[in-house]
């Protein structure tokens, strides 16, 4: 069943919140991955250079505040926030921003990136009923990251225990098969994926067409989030390994960055596509995924402007498009 409210469709941006510095040693290391000066054009408006390196340290509410100012102008409804636990310092972005009293972006939750407890999963129920929770048909976002057994339970869980709403489930895969799986064993409202990786600097053209064809391919199991990679680069990580996967390969893991144009064609697709088929959402890889390659948050200029161009790109799509 397809839930379009005949509303606007929404566009939202993934949120990985390691940007925390000495709060965490996985805050340091993604730090030392940006160090190199060849790097630098990945640097978020509020990153700083050091003698010894750099220091990107999401965790004013300052900092939030901008970067709800610079979403809401530019045409991003949403945050996509994966999911970090309390009290690990990987929440601070997310808390920060559940601080904030403001109607411009809503939010949604990522859960699967990190364990997930029934305790956690009572806290997001009673984020449900806030006015800043996504909703599509009065139906709490959620979005279930790498979509495995583990996470059947944690499901089952919330759609016994949220009396007042009843959860739409988006299931992140990686393929058509294990698309096939879980969308049996989740009775999945939509698919999706968290991004489009790919090796050895293929070029953007090529990166859009296979990332449409999959939206056809899982078109056919269930309704489909159309998601856009804005970029792929882990070369950062191959430089200066990092402690939760392994980096032998990354050296070869990116593609050829998009220009501005080829990035405003993807989304207009991307637009065309969730038109077509009824559906509210659109799903970027990523607001700040500096380190990964993909990310469309303002960055720092050499001479210390600040370089918004691809939200600049995204708002003139989203004008023509919604």
């Amino acid at each position: 069943m397809v839930f379009m409210d005949n509303k606007k469709i929404k566009v939202g941006a993934i949120r990985w919140d390691a940007w925390i510095g000495d709060l965490s040693p996985i805050g340091l290391e993604v730090e030392k991955c940006l160090s190199p000066k060849k790097y630098h054009k990945r640097l978020p408006f509020y990153a700083t250079k050091t003698k010894n390196g750099v220091q990107i340290r999401c965790t004013s509410s300052e900092i939030i505040k901008k970067e709800i100012d610079y979403a809401s102008k530019y045409g991003i409804d949403y945050f996509a926030f994966c999911w970090y636990p309390f009290n690990s310092f990987l929440d601070t972005a997310r808390n920060l921003f559940l601080e904030v009293e403001q109607t411009k972006v809503k939010w949604c939750l990522i859960i699967g990136t990190n364990p997930f407890t029934t305790s956690d999963a009572k806290w997001l129920i009673s984020q449900f009923s806030k006015e800043n929770y996504l909703k599509i048909d009065n139906r709490p976002v959620v979005y279930l990251f790498n979509v495995n057994e583990e996470l059947l339970e944690i499901v089952n869980f919330l759609k016994g225990e949220c009396k007042s709403y009843e959860p739409y489930f988006i299931g992140m895969v990686w393929d058509k098969k294990q698309a096939e799986i879980m969308n049996k064993l989740f009775n999945l409202d939509a698919i999706t994926a968290y991004c489009t990786p790919h090796k050895n600097g293929i070029s953007y053209d090529k990166l859009s067409k296979l990332e449409k064809s999959k939206w056809k391919e899982y078109r056919s199991i269930n309704n489909v989030v159309p998601w856009i990679t804005t970029g792929w680069d882990k070369k950062p990580r191959y430089d200066s390994p990092v402690s939760w996967e392994k980096c032998e390969d990354f050296d070869k893991q990116f593609i050829k960055s998009p220009t501005l144009n080829e990035l405003k064609r993807a989304l207009k697709e991307t637009f065309m596509f969730a038109k077509e088929n009824n559906n509210n959402l659109i799903l970027i890889y990523s607001w700040n995924e500096f380190d990964e390659g993909g990310f469309i948050e303002p960055t720092l200029t050499s001479n210390g402007c600040i370089n918004k161009n691809k939200l600049k790109s995204i708002k003139e799509v989203v004008e023509k498009m919604k």
